[in-house]
């Protein structure tokens, strides 16, 4: 089975907040031909911040850039057929006793897209949990110390093919279809007023 599929990211850019980067690594659109319980596992985009520190807060520790701020890759599915599926997570910056800054990606879990006549053919993705930019007393800021985000493609269930009318009801469409024959021709010949 082919699956083939267009993807966008958006992660909060702007303060408040640790501000990320994103840029692209696999094809856009991405193909894999796949059977029923296989998967393959691809680089999907590199994620960064280019902030060299996380803010402080007075009593916490840290301040804005350690608040969880939402993150999605958005699928387009264009084949084996047309639909939208959403992966939904937080980025955010992470002390370690204050020695180390870090920011993190966390998924909610992997996403279901279900296809086919009946909606049960399924293909699952589920995309990588990630550490970026860890530093010393600091962060290290920029592209090269960031991280890269894989996604796992799985062709869980092929769809099954449309469902064909049980024999029962052609009998009764051909039952249905000759009454309907009858009565017209008895009121062709005058029978029926």
């Amino acid at each position: 089975m082919t699956i083939q599929s267009t993807y966008s990211v958006d992660a909060n850019a702007v303060d408040p907040g640790l501000q990320i980067q994103t840029a692209e690594n696999a094809a856009n659109p991405f193909t894999y031909n796949l059977l029923a319980g296989q998967s393959v596992t691809f680089d999907l985009f590199d994620i960064w911040t280019n902030e060299n520190s996380l803010d402080f807060g007075l009593f916490s520790g840290c301040g804005a850039d350690c608040d969880p701020k939402p993150i999605s890759v958005s699928f387009g599915f264009l084949m084996p057929e047309n639909g939208q599926s959403t992966v939904t997570g937080t980025t955010q910056g992470d002390f370690d006793a204050l020695i180390s800054q870090e920011g993190e990606l966390r998924w909610d879990g992997p996403q279901t897209f279900s296809y086919g006549a009946n909606g049960d053919g399924l293909i699952e993705v589920a995309l990588s949990d990630e550490d970026f930019n860890t530093g010393l007393f600091g962060l290290d800021e920029g592209r090269g110390a960031g991280a890269t985000v894989q996604a796992s493609l799985s062709l869980l269930n092929d769809a099954s093919p449309m469902d064909v009318p049980e024999p029962k009801l052609i009998g009764l469409l051909g039952l249905m279809l000759i009454a309907t024959g009858l009565v017209a021709r008895q009121r062709r010949d005058g029978r029926i007023g």
